[in-house]
This record gives structure tokens, C-alpha cells and sequence, in this order.
């Protein structure tokens, strides 16, 4: 007999949803176990081969809860993959981003995961070779209730008996915050040209960190005579980017999402102003600033190594 699935049924039986107790025993039941039961009862079984017969999943108690996942399972050859519909909101994970894990595939199984937006565009994927667990990620923050699809293709199932996998839902995103001292403690430049760099580390910072957002810190040197002072940031061999000092604080909007690890370099320029000097105004030629601190806040994705 052709076997298939209703993941909706078995849901409400308590089967598909599974979760780890205190003591770290699973308590699940294999789903398997009741297709012969449902089918000699007369139950009307289908299963969710395309997007249109995706079955729904309430990520309510999933998320923030990593002992419980969902249970999926193939059961033959007709059996060619598996769609998942769920619903996501701005207030789930991170801005409505989160990450979706797909563990415990048996040994000699191969499976693939992709994740679609309402529009059946392609969010992500993950197609790693044989058993390894796969990952995909909202990674997009959401204004308003979405919708999205997970699918899971079979590339080998060598036992249908034995074929179980499970789907968990778990926040990704994570976030920091460091603040570089730069040296040496004091810039120099002259009218309108900009100073020589001063330079921190910022290697501490995970690697796959972007940056949410960044400020500089400094004074007025032992010569004060600027004004329209500007304060420009690079990290290791990028770009430059600019934002205008004010109040003792410089904000550098263009730098956000870059990366956020790596040697920062920090310079200035500003108008001279003249000074008075034997009772005249007179343009000395330099402006000294100094005491650069970069404060960088970033986020990262603390399963990249998942």
C-alpha cells in the first residue's frame, strides 16, 4: 500500500511536535507508526509535495524553545518532498529574523532545505553534503506579518522506515558593542586637509559581524582654532566614511553594515580659524584634535558554525 502523510492530523494527535525534557529524553512518538493505523480507519490521507499543500506550522513555543522541533518524516518513493507554511511578525526573533535548523537526519540520508517568501521567491538555502545538519535564515527584518514556506528534498533515503528529521527554530542574531582607543593620542592637520590616521584594533569583534551603528569620541587639541570639524572611519583596507563632529561626538551613518571586525583607522579635517597673536589675526597653519574613541555597535550570527 502506497503510504503518505498528513502532517496536519498527526499534529493534532501530538506526534509531529516533539520535545526534550528535563532529563534530555525525547518524548516523541515516530509518525510512522500511525500511518497504517489512520489509513485502516478510513482517514483520508494526503501529503505536502508542493507549496499549495504545504502544512501549517506555529512557531508559538518553537522559537525561544530549542528542545522542541517539528518532526518530519518520507515514507516512499511518491514521497518527493516535504513544504511547511508558517507565519512571522517583526516581533519574532530579531526584527522577524530568526533561523530554522534541520538536525537528527540519519545516517547515509542526504536532505536539503530551502526557505521561500510569500512570493515563492528564494530566501535561502542550505544543500551540505550527506547527514550534516542544515540551516537557512530570515535574514531580512519584517514590517508586518509574513508569510513563508520551508521545503525539504529528499536527496537519498536509503530506509523510509528510518527517515525522520526535525525542523527548530531558533533566534540567530546577536549583538555587541566595543569601544576602540585609537593612538597616538593627538592629530594634526592643517586648513581644510585631512590629518594622518590614528589607529585600534577591533579583532575582538566576531568575524561575521556587521555594523548596527558607529560613533567617534574625541576633543579639541592643544590647538583649537577649527570649526566645520569632520571625522572620517575605515576599517583595514575599505573605505572611508565620513560624519561632522559635534558636542564631542561624531556619528558615522554610512558605515552601517560593514563588517565590524578589524584594524579601525580614524582622521579629521577642519577650517582654521585665525588666532591672535602680538594683537593680530593670524592663520597659524595647524588644528589638533585628539583622545579618538570608536564605540561600534554590530550584530552577528552566533550559528554561523552551526
Amino acid at each position: 500500500m502506497r503510504k503518505f502523510k498528513n502532517v496536519a492530523l498527526m499534529l493534532a494527535l501530538g506526534i509531529v511536535v516533539g520535545s526534550v525534557g528535563t532529563s534530555g529524553t525525547v518524548s516523541t512518538v515516530h509518525a510512522a507508526d500511525y500511518i497504517d493505523e489512520l489509513e485502516s480507519a478510513g482517514s483520508t490521507i494526503t501529503n505536502n509535495n508542493s507549496a499549495d499543500d504545504a502544512k501549517l506550522i506555529s512557531t508559538t513555543g518553537l522559537l525561544k524553545k530549542t528542545s522542541s522541533y517539528v518532526l518530519g518524516n518520507f515514507y516512499g518513493e511518491d514521497d518527493i518532498e516535504d513544504w511547511y507554511m508558517f507565519s512571522v511578525n517583526k516581533t519574532d526573533g530579531s526584527g522577524g529574523r530568526f533561523a530554522i535548523k534541520m538536525s537528527n537526519i540519519p545516517t547515509k540520508h542526504n536532505y536539503d532545505l530551502y526557505l521561500y517568501n510569500q512570493d515563492m521567491d528564494e530566501v535561502d538555502r542550505s544543500v551540505r553534503a550527506s547527514n550534516t545538519n542544515e540551516i537557512v535564515r530570515i535574514k531580512e527584518k519584517v514590517d508586518s506579518h509574513q508569510t513563508y514556506y520551508l521545503r525539504v528534498v529528499p536527496k537519498n533515503v536509503p530506509d523510509y522506515e528510518a527517515s525522520s528529521y526535525r525542523l527548530i527554530f531558533d533566534e540567530y542574531i546577536a549583538a555587541g558593542s566595543k569601544t576602540i582607543g585609537c593612538s597616538p593620542i593627538q592629530l594634526t592637520c592643517s586648513n581644510n586637509t585631512w590629518s594622518s590616521d590614528a589607529s585600534g584594533t577591533g579583532t575582538t569583534i566576531p568575524g561575521n559581524a556587521e555594523i548596527t551603528s558607529l560613533s567617534v569620541a574625541a576633543q579639541e587639541g592643544s590647538v583649537k582654532n577649527g570649526t566645520n570639524r569632520q571625522i572620517r572611519v575605515k576599517i583595514d583596507n575599505g573605505q572611508y566614511y565620513t560624519g561632522s563632529w559635534y558636542n564631542g561626538t561624531a556619528e558615522i551613518p554610512g558605515i552601517v553594515g560593514q563588517k565590524a571586525s578589524g584594524k579601525y583607522y580614524v582622521s579629521f579635517t577642519a577650517t582654521e580659524l585665525p588666532v591672535l597673536v602680538s594683537n593680530k589675526l593670524t592663520y597659524i597653519g595647524i588644528i589638533n584634535m585628539k583622545s579618538f574613541k570608536v564605540t561600534v555597535n554590530y550584530e552577528y550570527d552566533k550559528l554561523a558554525s552551526y
